[in-house]
């Protein structure tokens, strides 16, 4: 909950004063859409059910988005959908750990907000914060062929921090490198809790109208 709480004022406070530099300042608005993809490394899930717990790894998986957003120069809005998927590796309770078949998807839809650190360069250094829902989509779980937990799905709360760095490649085309931490509300799969969390690599397009 702090970390949400953290999140919302961050994101808070990059939208209202993108709204007033462009305001303030007469900065002209440029609408962009944007797409990147990369690498998703899952955390650990702590999951709890009636007071027994157990802890679920992940292999890498790989992250999807598209995004449309306004550019003030300073800074950036924008509206994101996403996805996320990675391989389950295996499950660890009371010091016995099993391999698990199945897999885990994750879409979001985030509202997002960036400050540019200016540098004067073609090179932008960004940060930014987010917040929005997402969907976790857990398929069956399997052990030893054998199916444990049939498919599940549930939508909760969600927030994300990112750094990266724009690279401009004309005045309308920007290269994207960054990296982004989401997070959600622990998951609710039929009593069973479960906790989300993933670092992204992505690499991606902008492109400025």
């Amino acid at each position: 909950m702090k970390k949400a709480i953290v999140t919302l004022s961050a994101t808070a406070i990059v939208l209202v004063s993108s709204l007033a530099m462009a305001a303030d300042k007469e900065i002209a608005v440029k609408p962009y859409a944007a797409i990147n993809g990369g690498l998703s490394l899952a955390s650990d899930s702590k999951l709890t059910k009636n007071g027994f717990a157990a802890t679920m790894s992940f292999e890498p998986g790989f992250a999807i988005g598209g995004s449309f957003g306004a550019d003030f120069g300073a800074a950036r809005a924008e509206v994101e959908i996403a996805y996320k998927t990675s391989s389950t590796d295996k499950i660890e309770a009371a010091g016995n750990s099993a391999s698990i078949d199945g897999d885990m998807g994750l879409l979001s839809y985030m509202l997002n907000g960036y400050v540019n650190i200016p540098l004067g360069t073609s090179v932008k250094p960004y940060v930014g914060a987010g917040l929005g829902v997402a969907t976790a989509y857990a398929s069956e779980l399997k052990y030893q062929g054998t199916v444990i937990t049939k498919k599940v799905n549930d939508t909760k709360f969600a927030y994300q921090v990112s750094a990266g760095l724009g690279i401009d490649a004309t005045e309308s085309v920007v290269f994207d490198i960054q990296y982004r931490y989401l997070g959600a509300s622990d998951f609710d799969f039929e009593g069973t809790k479960a906790e989300y969390g993933s670092h992204n690599f992505l690499a991606g397009l902008r492109y400025k109208f």
